[in-house]
């Protein structure tokens, strides 16, 4: 197997990922609710945001953890890490692109807390989280493929 791949962490891929599906299950309770009873709640709201915040990061420990491991690359900002995990070929552009939107997302959610528009939240809330399950799917297959001693990753 190729040294670089054996440099992955495995456990901190398995951490990070749990870290993402215990917020994601959390989102998944909120976004069942109308966008009215979320804007309108502020503990639901701020709970949303909460998690949010906490997926996305985890998304993007375990991008950074990845490039860095494969590529020996240190990206300038949060979003340029997908399009390097792109550059990897381990996700597609498109993909990226969309992962490189929900740091965005996140940037605003930290940086710019008091500017967020909460129907923005709401949206993401019923359209997005597939985005962040779709990437422990992604790490789902690299971890297996790691532990089975695979030569190449996806």
């Amino acid at each position: 197997m190729n040294d670089r791949y054996k440099a992955l962490n495995i456990e901190r891929l398995k951490t990070l990922s749990e870290e993402i599906r215990d917020a994601l299950n959390n989102l998944k309770e909120y976004a069942v609710l109308s966008d009215t009873e979320i804007i309108s709640n502020k503990t639901i709201l701020n709970a949303a945001k909460y998690n949010f915040i906490v997926a996305i990061q985890a998304v993007i420990d375990i991008c950074h953890h990845i490039v860095a491991r494969l590529s020996g690359k240190v990206p300038d900002e949060y979003g340029e890490c997908f399009l390097l995990l792109k550059d990897l070929a381990l996700i597609d552009p498109e993909y990226a692109i969309r992962l490189k939107s929900m740091a965005g997302f996140r940037n605003i959610l930290i940086h710019l807390y008091h500017e967020v528009d909460d129907e923005r939240v709401c949206r993401h809330l019923k359209n997005d989280l597939g985005v962040i399950e779709d990437f422990l799917d992604v790490i789902k297959t690299i971890v297996e493929k790691k532990e089975k001693g695979e030569e190449h990753l996806p």
